[in-house]
């Protein structure tokens, strides 16, 4: 685990809590006012920080902070953090690091009060509160013990004041409805009617059964949801947005790039958003068990793993058996189209990206890359052998090298190689319906996350299907998006009937599934 400042994330939103612990009372404000943390009049701050957005300037003051702390000049580091907080006084990140500061100076009596501050304000990483170097001068006093000692009141009472907080946004008038699953510790907002969000939550469980079974090491003590053996889960919270306020969020925390953006789980503020309930929630929610996993190892996995797990379950199957059967994909196409074009980097030096440079430099091709790795172990059924073995020698090797030697027995060149030939006898996935293929007998839209939407009137062609009917499913096969309809309707040939599962909308917001069966046609030219 990093030491001080392990939170890397530029968007954090907290929201202060007061709670008590036996005799010990938590309180605001911690040792300054915001009054008395503020950066200074405007004209003192340089025009280049003038133009920056908050986000912006709270990664560059997280930087300065960093390398401040690192070269021990703890005077610099402070100042940097109380900018921080005066940007952003609820986020608990920059006071987490005011208690590592303030602590590492000898000065206890500040770091158990901003460590106080920091676990009011959401701090839930109870890993990294036990085992974090740089918090050891507190631990002999009584505030830290009685955090400790109250954690699972502390975390639940922090996630009623942030779902409280939450009414305000998304309100019970706009047809939000509040949840919460005691056993897996998921408290949701959701905007989707009861059928879908009833879908919604049995798709989490059946992710959470799948990451338990065909992840997990066999051996593992600690198995999604509660750990008894260190203390109480975090609460997340699940947010599934109507699509305007889904807009809202994106565009608040990504500027001009919010069209890319699907979903995002925030780990330090244990919130995950999504703006539909297929591959972007799958996707998001493994991150949640992922996380979860790491936090109770003490280990941080590099981002090629992080994102090719998870991207690995965006494309699935059910099998026989209830099982996941993990699929070829639009990113195995990149990954096979860098391949032939002799773009493809070798295995060791994916395996050596720093985060930045996995999430910012081609992206789609390290994301792509990932999986396509993820699922050639998959297809081997060697996905949880591997990953025992990855944490299991985490210690001597956290790139994940050593794993696939030991796993395959030959060094790692060769299991690129054998890597590579089993990328080209792969077929490449339809992401489109090209002329030819099977259709549906009608045309399809993106909808509001549940399904696609249709858009053009069938007449008897679509068996009691009409406009605004929402399709889920086609032969069993759930549909959430496009691209989940061209890859399913890939398998079919024009002519052959299958059972399309549909939803139509109803007053009061409600939606009445059927099933239809209907007649796939050709795509024409």
């Amino acid at each position: 685990m990093d030491s001080c400042g392990p939170h890397l994330r530029s968007v954090w939103r907290r929201a202060a809590l007061r709670v008590a612990l036996g005799a010990l009372a938590l309180f605001q404000p911690p040792v300054l006012s915001l009054a008395q943390m503020s950066p200074g009049p405007a004209s003192d701050v340089p025009a280049s920080e003038e133009r920056l957005t908050k986000g912006q300037e709270i990664e560059q003051l997280r930087k300065r902070f960093l390398d401040a702390f690192k070269a021990k000049q703890f005077d610099a580091a402070e100042e940097a953090l109380l900018r921080w907080i005066a940007l952003d006084g609820r986020d608990f990140v920059p006071y987490y690091n005011m208690a590592c500061t303030a602590a590492q100076q000898g000065n206890v009596d500040v770091g158990e009060r901003m460590l106080q501050a920091a676990v009011i304000r959401g701090f839930g990483d109870r890993v990294k509160l036990v085992s974090d170097p740089d918090l050891e001068p507190l631990r002999s006093g009584e505030t830290y013990k009685a955090i400790l000692e109250g954690w699972d009141r502390i975390i639940t009472a922090s996630v009623e004041r942030r779902l409280s907080d939450l009414e305000t946004k998304y309100t019970k008038a706009k047809g939000y409805v509040y949840e919460r699953d005691e056993a897996d510790r998921l408290a949701f907002v959701s905007a989707f009617e009861p059928g879908s969000f009833k879908e919604a939550k049995d798709l989490l469980a059946r992710l959470t059964m799948w990451w338990d079974t065909q992840v997990l090491p066999k051996d593992e003590p600690w198995r999604s949801g509660q750990s008894p053996s260190r203390g109480g889960e975090p609460w997340v919270i699940v947010i599934l947005p109507t699509r305007p306020d889904f807009q809202a969020w994106a565009q608040d925390a990504y500027g001009g790039m919010w069209e890319r953006i699907g979903g995002e789980y925030a780990h330090d503020e244990r919130r995950l958003i999504a703006m539909d309930l297929g591959s972007t929630l799958r996707h998001e929610y493994w991150h949640v068990l992922h996380w979860r996993h790491m936090e109770r190892l003490g280990q941080r996995h590099p981002a090629w793993i992080m994102e090719g797990l998870c991207s690995l379950v965006e494309d699935v199957e059910i099998g026989p058996e209830g099982q996941a059967v993990f699929i070829p994909s639009w990113r195995t196409n990149i990954t096979k189209k860098a391949a032939r074009s002799g773009g493809l980097m070798p295995l060791e030096a994916l395996f050596a990206l720093d985060p930045g440079t996995f999430l910012r430099n081609r992206p789609l091709a390290q994301y792509a890359h990932a999986r396509s790795l993820f699922l050639f172990l998959a297809s081997k059924n060697k996905l949880r052998d591997w990953y025992t073995l990855y944490v299991e020698n985490y210690t001597q090797d956290p790139t994940g090298r050593v794993a696939f030697e030991k796993l395959f027995g030959k060094p790692i060149k060769e299991v690129d190689k054998d890597f590579r030939a089993w990328l080209r006898s792969l077929p490449d996935t339809a992401v489109e319906i090209r002329p030819g293929m099977a259709n549906l007998p009608f045309d399809v839209d993106m909808g509001s996350g549940d399904g696609v939407v249709v858009i053009s009137y069938p007449g008897s062609r679509g068996a009691g299907i009409k406009m605004r009917d929402i399709v889920t499913a086609i032969d069993g096969k759930p549909v959430r998006d496009l691209y989940d309809v061209a890859r399913v309707l890939s398998q079919y040939k024009p002519g052959q009937a299958v059972d399309i599962a549909y939803k139509r909308p109803m007053a009061k917001g409600e939606q009445r599934p059927a099933v239809a069966s209907v007649t796939l046609i050709r795509q024409p030219s």
